[in-house]
């Protein structure tokens, strides 16, 4: 792994999946929800579940962000 020297660096290697997400999103037979999508590591999830529909080939599957999102920043970013 290469150094992190940025926020959007440490963002893209927290949500990249691994092969167990991998595994698991292709068992699923509908959408995700992820409850508190604006807080601490909801918005990492959220990326890491879409990234991971794109990677195995579902981009017909969404991933659906809840929350009060008190961030109008981190709901533009989830957007």
């Amino acid at each position: 792994m290469k150094p992190i020297h940025t926020i959007e660096n440490l963002e893209a290697e927290l949500s990249r999946p691994a092969p167990g997400v991998l595994a698991t999103l292709r068992a699923l037979d509908g959408y995700v929800l992820v409850l508190g999508a604006g807080g601490k590591m909801g918005p990492t999830l959220a990326r890491m579940v879409g990234r991971g529909f794109d990677q195995i080939g579902r981009p017909d599957r969404r991933v659906i962000a809840v929350s009060r999102f008190s961030s109008a920043i981190a709901e533009r970013r989830l957007q």
